[in-house]
């Protein structure tokens, strides 16, 4: 009897119970299987990470546990993710993939909100089985890898690769606390200006300009990152800021930079 982690028994109505659902939000087949092994069977030295050949390679009856085991999707995210750190970068976009073709095999509606940007850049960029798909993809996985739990949240973490635009974000997002919207023009303008002139724009020249600034603008650093990532990236969160504007290129990135001046109260 598999349980909720208040103890109650786990209901058709009320939780996913099908391995469907978990397929179709991006769990990984041998970490749904670790896990339900884990309902019922710990292994040697208490690991709770082992693939299929280990358990039976390692199966002792001792190790059996008779109680109502509790299926926490928690827990499993964790152990998702670990597996998804254990692949190696082109497996794991290669993972991402399948797992889009596959939702749009089905006729699962992209999120607007989240991996919408994705599914349309696919789309105009040769389908799934394209190669500049698969190169593309392949450069943002060393940016999100030990980031995401599932492979669903890959597309709302990296919208800012795929988006036209990304000024969806107010001016108190901004805006760093005790900063005004005009000292976040000016922090725009001297990043817009100050990027323009790198001979070469990749993460280290991106880094050491913006650290720069923030010594010229006596800006703490969080707060001036925080102003070109919304900038450049439409969010306070994304994969690191200086790989991501490299990723995206000085033309788009400044451009993002300008238009992001326009913000208004």
């Amino acid at each position: 009897l598999l349980r909720n982690k208040d103890k109650s028994k786990i209901s058709k109505r009320k939780n996913p119970t099908s391995l469907l659902w978990y397929k179709d939000h991006g769990y990984l087949p041998e970490a749904m299987v670790n896990f339900l092994a884990l309902m019922g069977y710990s292994g040697p030295d208490d690991n709770e990470i082992f693939s299929l050949e280990q358990m039976l390679k390692d199966f002792d009856t001792k190790r059996m546990s008779t109680s109502g085991p509790v299926f926490d999707i928690e827990k499993l995210g964790w152990l998702n993710g670990e597996y998804i750190r254990m692949l190696s970068e082109e497996a794991l976009a290669d993972r991402l993939i399948e797992h889009w073709a596959y939702r749009a095999s089905i006729g699962a509606e992209p999120n607007p909100a989240t991996d919408g940007p994705l599914y349309d850049w696919i789309a105009a960029n040769g389908e799934f089985g394209s190669e500049t798909v698969k190169a593309f993809v392949l450069k943002t996985i060393p940016l999100i890898q030990t980031r995401i739990k599932t492979l669903e949240e890959y597309g709302e973490l990296t919208r800012c690769f795929f988006l036209e635009d990304v000024r969806g974000f107010s001016a108190e997002e901004i805006t760093p606390k005790k900063r005004d919207l005009d000292g976040v023009k000016s922090v725009l303008k001297s990043a817009h200006d100050a990027l323009s002139e790198l001979e070469v724009f990749d993460t280290a020249s991106i880094e050491a300009c913006l650290r720069g600034l923030v010594e010229s603008l006596e800006w703490k650093p969080r707060e001036l990152f925080q102003v070109v990532r919304v900038a450049v990236t439409g969010s306070k969160v994304s994969p690191p800021l200086f790989e991501s504007m490299e990723l995206i290129g000085r033309d788009e990135s400044l451009a993002r930079l300008d238009a992001a001046m326009s913000i208004e109260a």
